[in-house]
Protein backbone atom coordinates (compact mmCIF):
# COMPACT_ATOMS: atom_id res chain seq x y z
CA UNK A 1 0.00 0.00 0.00
CA UNK A 2 1.04 3.66 -0.93
CA UNK A 3 0.29 6.23 1.48
CA UNK A 4 1.69 10.30 0.26
CA UNK A 5 3.76 12.11 2.90
CA UNK A 6 0.14 14.29 3.87
CA UNK A 7 -1.32 11.25 4.94
CA UNK A 8 -2.65 11.71 8.49
CA UNK A 9 -4.22 8.79 11.09
CA UNK A 10 -6.57 10.14 13.97
CA UNK A 11 -9.15 8.18 15.81
CA UNK A 12 -13.01 8.86 15.21
CA UNK A 13 -12.78 10.87 18.84
CA UNK A 14 -10.57 13.53 17.27
CA UNK A 15 -12.69 13.74 14.48
CA UNK A 16 -16.19 14.26 16.59
CA UNK A 17 -13.89 16.90 18.82
CA UNK A 18 -12.31 18.46 16.02
CA UNK A 19 -14.49 17.91 12.85
CA UNK A 20 -13.54 21.79 11.51
CA UNK A 21 -10.29 21.56 11.57
CA UNK A 22 -9.91 18.39 10.72
CA UNK A 23 -12.14 19.22 6.99
CA UNK A 24 -9.61 22.88 6.64
CA UNK A 25 -6.79 20.59 7.07
CA UNK A 26 -8.02 18.13 4.12
CA UNK A 27 -8.67 21.60 2.18
CA UNK A 28 -5.63 22.12 2.00
CA UNK A 29 -4.80 19.05 0.14
CA UNK A 30 -3.59 16.65 3.53
CA UNK A 31 -6.17 13.05 3.39
CA UNK A 32 -6.66 12.19 6.90
CA UNK A 33 -7.56 8.71 7.41
CA UNK A 34 -10.61 7.82 10.49
CA UNK A 35 -9.50 5.20 12.62
CA UNK A 36 -11.60 3.07 14.90
CA UNK A 37 -9.70 1.24 17.70
CA UNK A 38 -6.42 1.55 15.45
CA UNK A 39 -8.43 0.23 12.08
CA UNK A 40 -8.64 2.24 9.13
CA UNK A 41 -12.32 2.63 8.68
CA UNK A 42 -12.42 6.11 6.45
CA UNK A 43 -10.51 8.89 4.70
CA UNK A 44 -11.19 12.53 4.28
CA UNK A 45 -9.89 13.93 1.52
CA UNK A 46 -9.80 17.22 -0.62
CA UNK A 47 -12.35 17.05 -3.49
Amino acid sequence: MCYSSKMTEVPSRELRNNTRDLIMRANKGETIVITVDGIPMAELQPV
